[in-house]
């Protein structure tokens, strides 16, 4: 039979009800739980951000895997293999089944931010395929340091400055965290 969602607490608001600006951070190599790290993202929830957190299984080219699962809901590590924006950038369609393609048809404007390189892993030709109306990377940026991997703070000031006066959808990948691991075994 049919299922009824009738009994679920929350009510999803529909695109004529929401006119505000969601973001979905995709933080590398970073996470907290009740005993660790909670009150480093304290300030996050206290401005009215909402947790909704998902692990990703992928490595190794691991932060364009796992936007590819986040943005299009398939996994990274089944018929495909290596790295998906490198190895398959080429047979993405433009009007793939994603999130930001979705969310546009919806009304939404559509932004992915990344504090490195566009043309690492091909993200300058691929997030627009996935339905992001504008990518920027660390050279759209105002860089201030000399960190290979910049400061996350270059990210979260950059879509400050830039937040669209429309309902929009922000797709933000870290990458400060990234490493190098300095402790032994810490990979």
């Amino acid at each position: 039979g049919r299922r009824k969602f009738d009994h679920l607490p929350v009510k999803f608001p529909t695109k004529e009800k929401f006119d505000g600006n969601v973001f979905f951070i995709l933080c590398e190599s970073c996470w907290f739980d009740d005993k660790n790290f909670k009150d480093l993202y304290a300030p996050l929830f206290n401005s009215g951000f909402k947790d909704a957190r998902a692990t990703s299984p992928a490595y190794g080219g691991g932060t364009v895997n796992a936007s590819f699962e986040v943005l299009t809901g398939l996994p990274a590590d089944s018929v495909l293999n290596g790295i998906i924006y490198q190895e398959y950038y080429q047979k993405i369609n433009q009007n793939s089944s994603t999130l930001p393609n979705a969310l546009q048809k919806s009304g939404f404007e559509t932004y992915a931010f990344h504090n490195f390189y566009e043309d690492f892993w091909n993200r300058k030709t691929v997030m627009p395929k996935l339905g992001f109306l504008e990518f920027h990377g660390i050279s759209s940026m105002n860089k201030n340091e000399e960190d290979y991997f910049p400061r996350d703070k270059i990210l979260f000031d950059h879509t400050l400055d830039n937040l669209s006066k429309n309902k929009s959808f922000y797709f933000l990948e870290t990458v400060h965290n990234h490493g190098s691991y300095k402790d032994v075994d810490d990979y």
